[in-house]
């Protein structure tokens, strides 16, 4: 079986998008999902959106969210249009979350409805947008200062901004382009080759790079599904 490669996530975005449209892409086990043709639409859709609030190539635009089918989407709306993704881990204080929106400089945040309350107050008001990620409703916006034009992304351009845990102090933002993430993605499929009827079951963060390159990125490129819990597993 030939394993595609990519120079960037749009390549990779534009790939599963036209050749597994009607596959299932990312779903929740109750039930809500996007097929790839869906995903691709919607990604589109708040590509939009981000550009008509002037966001400019390497822009960084910030997830704070529990994993759930509008986060690769937002992910993809990003990165698709030359944007930097800043995800931020969920289970991140307060305080740390305004350490990573602040260093980071985002100028844009995808936020779940679980995790709003860990927004200082005084940060919102800053930003050029606040979307609520489970609905993709605007929650604040500044005016918008006209649409700009979207940017195709190149291999050595940054794709996103990991931010670590911060054992040792502040949480440290590791860089990784287009081209690293592709390369990690490839070298994946050569070790464990997917199928269009293979189903993955998310459970670590997505904001981890293990888990969005593995559960998110790879299923892709076999336009396998991905599938996700909306609460989090417990033992009993």
């Amino acid at each position: 079986m030939k394993i595609p490669q990519f120079s960037t996530l749009k390549d990779l975005f534009d790939y599963s998008t036209s050749n597994y449209k009607d596959n299932k892409a990312f779903s929740y086990i109750s039930g809500n999902s996007y097929t790839y043709q869906e995903f691709g639409n919607k990604v589109k859709e708040i590509s939009a959106l981000l550009l008509d609030y002037g966001v400019v190539p390497g822009d960084r635009i910030a997830i704070l969210s529990q994993n759930m089918p509008n986060w690769p989407v937002a992910y993809f709306s990003v990165t698709t249009i030359g944007r930097v993704v800043v995800p931020l881990l969920p289970d991140f204080s307060e305080f740390e979350v305004r350490n990573v929106l602040e260093h980071s400089e985002s100028k844009i945040l995808f936020v779940s409805k679980r995790l709003y309350y860990k927004v200082p107050e005084d940060l919102r008001s800053k930003m050029n947008l606040v979307i609520e990620l489970d609905t993709f409703e605007v929650l604040h916006s500044m005016q918008s200062t006209g649409k700009v034009e979207t940017s195709i992304p190149k291999e050595e351009e940054l794709a996103t901004i990991i931010y670590t845990s911060g054992t040792t102090g502040n949480s440290k933002g590791v860089m990784l382009t287009h081209y690293n993430l592709c390369t990690h993605l490839y070298a994946a499929s050569l070790l464990r080759p997917g199928y269009p009827w293979d189903i993955w079951l998310s459970l670590l963060p997505l904001s981890h790079t293990l888990e969005s390159s593995l559960s998110m990125l790879l299923p892709m490129v076999s336009g396998s599904s991905v599938y996700y819990i909306e609460k989090a597993p417990t033992p009993t």
